[in-house]
This record gives structure tokens, C-alpha cells and sequence, in this order.
């Protein structure tokens, strides 16, 4: 459901647990500090999983340089890769324009009433690996202009011009699922990639759990 309503208060989005809290694991282990170390090596010297797998390798990457730090990605490329994150988008905004036609004349904010959800377990390999999983809404401002000259069409509804700009919003929880065995794959036939596995850097204070944010804003005028 793409349900709109007023107001400027985004839905809440969720984050799961993860691996838990930072550093639970208290030390890191002689083991898994040279793990690190050897994976690092990997991925970073690897031109195939650059050019291949391009985001999944940044975002894994950036886990285990340890900050912790949000990042913002750019949707634009990632809808290059991604039709249906694409799809997405224009089903969204189709939804904002359709709600828009429900206000009176005038100026006024909008948001998603909730957060969608999605992933791209069969949209593309490389962000299948980068992110998984995803959460999107959208959130807008509106003007709304009533025609003076001719403002009823010969049904008796209103002849308004729009001026909408719209945001499309996009998170993820870049983490590792513990709670859930699995025999894991490997990145590109070279990185081995195992819930269990990964999420121990994040507990043994060797990597970290952040979050992915992205926005597209767009401008749309059209009229009756």
C-alpha cells in the first residue's frame, strides 16, 4: 500500500538486531584479528569484485573499517542496476500525484503513512550482497493552484496546476543475522559470506553495524 497522509512526520522505519550490541564479545580474538586482516587484503586487492560487485564490496568494506558511521548512497546509480527499485520509485510517486488531486488549493506536506518494504534477492547479485533488504517511503510538498479563468470542467470538478517536490527515501541496516544458521556463499566465488562468521567482527570489536540512508528529490508539475 502507497497510502499517503498530511503532515511532515516521516514513518518510522525499523532496525533489527543484528549481531547485537558493539564489542558484546568484550576482546577480540588473536583468530579472527587476522581474519580481518586477511579479508581486508582480499577484497580490497580484487578487480573482479570492484567492477563487479561495486557496492557490496564498499559496504563491506566500510564494515570492517569499524566507524560505525551512516552512509548515503546514491539511489540513482543503484536504480541503474535495479528495475523493480526503479518500479519502486515510480509507483510511489504515481501514489503522491494521485493523493495531491484529492487537496484543495493551496500548499502542503505529505508523507508515506508507513514504510514499505522490499529486497533484491532476485533484482541484482551485487546489491543482493550490498544491501538485501530495504525499506522506502515517500514524503512531499505540494502547490496546488486553482485556474481563474476556467476552474470547473464540464463535470463540475476544478481545473488546478500542480507543483509538487517530491522525495523518495530509502534505509537499510547494514548487519549480519546471527540468530539464523545458514552455510553461507562466497562474494563472487572469492569471499566467503556467513551470518555467523561476519557478525563476530561486529561483537569482537573489530567491525561495525551502521546504517544506509538514500534520497532522490524530484520536481513535478503538471495540471488538470
Amino acid at each position: 500500500m502507497n497510502a499517503y497522509i498530511l503532515g511532515r512526520e516521516e514513518p518510522e522505519y525499523s532496525i533489527d538486531v543484528g549481531s547485537g550490541e558493539w564489542c558484546s564479545a568484550g576482546h577480540f580474538s588473536d583468530q579472527f584479528y587476522y581474519y580481518k586482516y586477511y579479508l581486508e587484503r582480499l577484497i580490497d586487492g580484487s578487480l573482479y569484485l570492484k567492477y563487479r560487485y561495486p557496492f557490496a564490496r564498499e559496504n563491506l568494506l566500510h564494515y570492517l573499517q569499524n566507524t560505525g558511521e551512516d552512509i548515503h548512497i546514491n539511489l540513482t546509480d543503484m536504480m541503474g542496476k535495479s528495475a523493480q527499485l526503479r518500479d519502486n520509485y515510480v509507483q510511489l510517486l504515481d501514489a503522491a500525484k494521485s493523493f495531491c488531486k484529492t487537496l484543495p488549493p493551496g500548499q502542503h506536506e505529505f508523507t508515506s503513512a508507513h514504510v514499505n518494504t522490499d529486497d533484491f534477492i532476485s533484482s541484482d547479485p551485487d546489491l543482493f550482497y550490498a544491501i538485501g533488504g530495504y525499506q522506502y517511503w515517500g514524503k512531499g510538498r505540494v502547490q496546488i493552484t486553482e485556474d481563474k479563468y476556467k476552474n470547473t470542467m464540464s463535470n463540475g470538478s476544478r481545473l488546478c496546476s500542480y507543483n509538487l517536490t517530491f522525495q523518495f527515501k530509502f534505509f537499510d541496516r547494514y548487519n549480519w543475522n546471527v540468530s539464523v544458521a545458514n552455510s553461507g556463499v562466497r562474494l563472487g566465488s572469492i569471499v566467503p559470506v556467513n551470518d555467523t562468521f561476519m557478525g563476530r567482527f561486529h561483537q569482537e570489536y573489530l567491525a561495525r553495524e551502521y546504517n544506509i540512508f538514500g534520497a532522490i528529490e524530484s520536481e513535478v508539475k503538471w495540471h488538470d
